[in-house]
């Protein structure tokens, strides 16, 4: 049951990345160790109580303690999360579900490039996450979208998808997460305007992220 989902397992992320930081921020960690620190450490000295050694031992324990002001928990948690996406199988829809998402799409291109059967979502149309779990958002060096819907069914068959999106997307992300059972209509998403509201919700029902209230109408061009 918690396989790869233990405290174990968050602290194999979170220290080495604590320590990182720590060395960044904290100038001590940068400096040369004591030039005698071999001779009062190692098994021939593990039994010493020497004043210099318990000095330098203090020096350590402290240094140690400074790490725990720099885990970086929430990066650490995310960290674990986008390793789950790749892990997952893909979700199983419904006939139900999949008439409300990207799945039970009909669109088709004909002669002279009209399409036809294309559904269309507006402002008003209501969406939430396809699941609860289906995506995670993470800021690396850009902000990222990590999703399991597109996974093969052979463990770890494909590459881990993901889609990179504008800092000031992130919201947006964040309100359908929050809301999530519930639906929200798109013009309630969290971006500065309309436009942006509904690139957002297109991106995310073209990778099958997202379904609607209820089947969106088909229109034709």
């Amino acid at each position: 049951m918690y396989q790869k989902q233990s405290w174990a397992d968050l602290f194999e992320k979170m220290l080495p990345a604590a320590l990182e930081i720590a060395i960044n921020e904290e100038p001590l960690f940068r400096q040369g160790l004591p030039f005698d620190i071999h001779d009062n450490f190692g098994l021939v000295h593990s039994d010493s109580t020497t004043p210099r050694r318990v000095e330098m031992e203090e020096f350590m324990k402290n240094l140690f303690h400074k790490i725990k002001t720099y885990l970086p928990m929430d990066g650490a948690v995310d960290q674990m999360c986008k390793k789950f996406q790749h892990d997952a199988l893909p979700p199983v829809l419904s006939d139900t579900e999949k008439a409300c998402t990207v799945y039970g799409d009909t669109a088709v291109m004909v002669e002279n490039g009209k399409v036809i059967n294309r559904v269309e979502m507006g402002l008003d149309t209501k969406i939430r996450l396809l699941r609860k779990n289906i995506l995670r958002l993470v800021s690396e060096e850009t902000i990222k979208i990590y999703f399991y819907n597109e996974n093969s069914l052979e463990y770890h068959g494909n590459e881990l998808s993901f889609m990179e999106i504008s800092e000031e997307f992130a919201p947006a992300i964040e309100t359908l997460i929050t809301a999530y059972p519930e639906y929200v209509f798109i013009e309630n998403l969290d971006v500065p305007n309309d436009d942006d509201k509904m690139q957002i919700a297109d991106a995310l029902w073209s990778r099958g992220l997202i379904m609607t209230e209820y089947p969106v109408d088909i229109v034709s061009d």
